[in-house]
């Protein structure tokens, strides 16, 4: 089963899905949550 995280708009809450290794990640903030990613890396 996939799990989708649907509207998770700010940092605070990308990183505990993250850490929970979710499948995807829907937000408002496209630009925002790949550069979050990429500096978290």
């Amino acid at each position: 089963m996939d799990v989708f995280a649907w509207t998770a708009n700010s940092p605070q809450d990308w990183r505990p899905l993250i850490d929970a290794r979710v499948d995807a990640i829907v937000t408002g903030h496209p630009a925002a949550l790949l550069d979050y990613l990429a500096r978290s890396t």
